[in-house]
């Protein structure tokens, strides 16, 4: 539900807004929003229509020297989580670097997996990284292993480094 009912107030340099729905409209980097209906919080990121909420968590894992065939348990979540962004970086690659990896969860392990992002992500960033927003399936069930492989990989690439950052249901 985009926002709706907005309400503004500001304090100098910051600006408190609440209203009801996810919101979705433009305010100044650093703008606190209160969800109305749900008691979420969020805070904007780049002066735009970018929202994180405020009670984000994150998880990462760096993977030395990757293959083409890396298959690496992150951690188990014991409550149900949604995945908000997922950043990744090459640290320290070089001679045109690039990885493919999926984000994959499921309550058993030995499952294929349900992928966060259908078709992977690739990255080649070895200084600014790239960024995730747009999921196939960001939402995990409690009780639920979640874990990377790689499809591809070419170039030299010493680490490939992921984050997930995502919040409680």
């Amino acid at each position: 539900m985009a926002t709706s009912d907005l309400v503004s107030t500001s304090f100098g340099d910051l600006l408190l807004e609440c209203g009801s729905g996810s919101p979705d409209h433009t305010s100044p980097k650093g703008s606190l929003y209160s969800n109305h209906d749900t008691g979420r919080r969020y805070i904007n990121t780049d002066a735009g229509t970018t929202w994180r909420p405020t009670d984000a968590k994150a998880k990462s894992i760096t993977v030395e020297d990757p293959s083409s065939s890396e298959d690496l348990t992150m951690f188990f979540t014991d409550r149900a989580i949604t995945i908000n962004e997922m950043e990744a970086v090459l640290a320290n690659g070089a001679s045109t670097p690039s990885v493919t990896w999926k984000i994959f969860h499921h309550t058993d392990r030995s499952n294929a997996g349900n992928a966060v992002v259908t078709a992977g992500t690739t990255t080649t960033s070895v200084s600014t990284g790239s960024i995730v927003t747009s999921f196939n399936d960001a939402t995990i069930p409690a009780n639920s292993w979640v874990w990377i492989e790689t499809t591809a990989q070419s170039g030299t690439v010493p680490e490939l480094h992921v984050t997930i950052q995502f919040t409680e249901d």
